[in-house]
This record gives C-alpha cells, structure tokens and sequence, in this order.
C-alpha cells in the first residue's frame, strides 16, 4: 500500500507501507474495514495480510531470544500501534515482541541510556537511531543505520506496554540519574552515552510516553468502537498473519 499521497505532483507517493513491524501499520488494517463496502474499490485485506516480517535469533547468557526487527531497529516502530489495539491478544505470538524489548533494554544497560528510538540528538537536531541487532535494514542487508548511542525515554514508556514494572523502574532510575531530564512541559528528548542530553521535547514523543499509560484504556475504548462497527472478526483474522517471514 502506498504510503500517501503528493498533491505538488498529484500522484501516490514511491515510499510503501510493506512491514508489519511499522509505526504505520494500522494504516492497510483500518483501509481494509473502513472500505469493505466499496465494492472493487475496496482495500484488501492482503494490504495488511501480505506485509512482510522477520524475527533474528540471538542467544544471550545462555538464554535464546528470536526479536521482532524493525527496519531502523526503533522501538517506537514496533509498539506505536500498541497504544491503539491490544496486539499482545492478537498476535499469534507475542514473544517475538518481549524479546525484542530485552535486548532493547540490555543495550540500553550496557551504554548507560534510555532505550533506544527515532528521536532528537543531544545537539538537537534528529535521528532515526536504532538497535543494530533490531534493525532489519542491518541485520538482512547490512544498510549503514543510525546506531549512536543515544536513547529517549519516550520509547522506556512504551515498554510499559510489554513489561510495565520494569519501565516504571528504568524511569525512576533515569529521572535519579539525570534529575533535569523531566521539565514542566515533558521529558526532554534523548541522553547519549557521555550524559549529554537534548533540550528538544517532540511533541510525537511526548504523546507516545503519555499514551504507554493510557493504552489499556485507549485499548478498551477502540475495541468498543471496533465491536459496534462489527469490525472485531476482521482484525482479528488479519492479525493471524502476524508471523515472520524468515523462511
């Protein structure tokens, strides 16, 4: 499915929505339920059915690990739409999600940063940076990414999704840390490695830290809507294509 649309040359834009494990991947599902009744015009639900994933299997002081990749090797990518609908009920298999948070949280431990997301730089410009083992665009082929070693406490938050006492004590432990990264209007943006922090607050970032908390709520208020629109059984049935594509 293409990603947008340019009206400057009034055309589809080149860039796909083709991954699960995107921010955008809600964006087939919903054009599959909200055009059932437009006969040939219709979106299929092979937009969302037919997108691609693949998992990495790591082993870990002695533990096996099969992570979720993304294509930056963001976590943001992988749990955006998680503040929308309860994936840990519909994915066939969520530990390809908790995988991916451990060893998103172990390499936040061994460089002394947040987790690791798309986010400002210290000095305040921007980054698509990534974990380079949950990266697919490293990992499959070996692209060059943005793997510096900043983190942002936005994507500590959305680990509340996956493992909600564990991302309240990484917060305690970075609010202990660096006392000024929580100002009155939100959580400044990234920490490197060298303790040097940006003075950006992304408006994005700061929904999705609020939005991790609010999502079991958010959560139940979607599968109202999803019920009453008797959408429920197809989201279901696409969410059982939720399987890698390793091959």
């Amino acid at each position: 499915m293409h990603a947008g649309w340019t009206t400057a040359n009034d055309a589809a834009i080149t860039y796909y929505i083709d991954r699960k494990a995107n921010e955008s991947r809600l964006a087939p599902l919903w054009a599959a339920l909200i055009t059932q009744d437009m006969g040939d015009d219709a979106v299929p639900m092979s937009a969302f059915n037919k997108m691609e994933l693949y998992t990495q299997k790591y082993t870990f002081n002695g533990r096996e690990f099969n992570p979720m990749l993304t294509w930056d090797g963001a976590y943001f990518q992988a749990m955006l739409p998680a503040i929308w609908l309860n994936e840990r009920a519909l994915m066939p298999d969520y530990r390809m999600v908790e995988d991916m948070t451990f060893i998103q949280m172990a390499y936040a431990a061994e460089y002394n940063i947040p987790m690791v997301s798309s986010s400002a730089t210290t000095d305040d410009g921007y980054a698509a940076f990534g974990v380079p083992y949950l990266s697919e665009s490293k990992v499959k082929f070996n692209n060059v990414i943005h793997e510096g070693k900043t983190g942002t406490p936005h994507a500590v938050a959305l680990s509340y999704l996956v493992s909600p006492d564990a991302a309240v004590s990484a917060l305690k432990g970075l609010k202990a840390v660096y006392p000024a990264i929580e100002s009155e209007f939100g959580w400044y943006d990234a920490v490197d490695d060298k303790g040097r922090m940006s003075t950006k607050i992304l408006s994005l970032d700061q929904g999705m830290f609020v939005g991790a908390f609010l999502a079991k709520d958010i959560n139940a208020d979607v599968q109202r809507y999803l019920d009453a629109r008797g959408y429920t059984d197809d989201v279901a049935t696409m969410y059982q294509s939720y399987v890698p594509n390793n091959g």
